[in-house]
């Protein structure tokens, strides 16, 4: 887990990157990158959950990484796949210290992990 985001394998052609930050994508993206490179992760799609920085509105994004680790094109506003709600969640309950500095009220949080 890096200081701004974490990254969950979903299945074999997909991540999903829960993001841990407030900043804006441009203060870790280069770090986001190099991650990849140095695991090398590439060709995939990969999405990402921002819940913590921007709750639930305007939540997931994807863009597709290529065989260079670097991704074609913008992020795009995307639909929410269970699977991606699912290890958000597990993720956050077990590391509610960390969803608790989001944008999110202590009341959100707790509702938010209730459910799961």
């Amino acid at each position: 887990m890096g200081k701004y985001y974490h990254i969950e394998s979903v299945d074999k052609d997909s991540l999903l990157v829960i993001i841990l930050s407030c900043e804006m994508t441009s203060v870790y993206w280069n770090d986001l990158l190099d991650t990849f490179r140095e695991n090398h992760i590439g060709n995939k799609t990969v999405y990402f959950d921002f819940l913590y920085r921007n709750g639930y509105e305007n939540r997931f994004f994807s863009a597709h990484l290529d065989d260079s680790y670097k991704f074609r094109g913008r992020l795009r506003k995307c639909e929410a796949y269970d699977i991606f709600e699912d290890v958000t969640r597990r993720f956050f309950s077990l590391h509610e210290d960390i969803l608790l500095n989001s944008i999110l009220s202590r009341q959100q949080v707790e509702h938010y992990l209730e459910r799961y």
